[in-house]
């Protein structure tokens, strides 16, 4: 059995179209400075409420 070592990160990410586009925004940016990033891990979600709901809802 091989031992493996991992680091976790937190990363935040952000997107006026959705969680998706946020997610890929986040990891796009850490790779620029993380090196072999394989997998990642969604801990939470939050968003803005305007009048009830979501402003990307129409």
């Amino acid at each position: 059995m091989s031992n493996h070592v991992y680091r976790l990160s937190e990363i935040v990410g952000s997107s006026t179209t959705g969680i998706d586009d946020a997610v890929r925004t986040a990891i796009r940016k850490a790779a620029e400075t993380v090196r072999h990033i394989e997998w990642f891990e969604t801990t939470e979600m939050r968003g803005h409420v305007v009048e009830g709901r979501s402003p990307t809802t129409r």
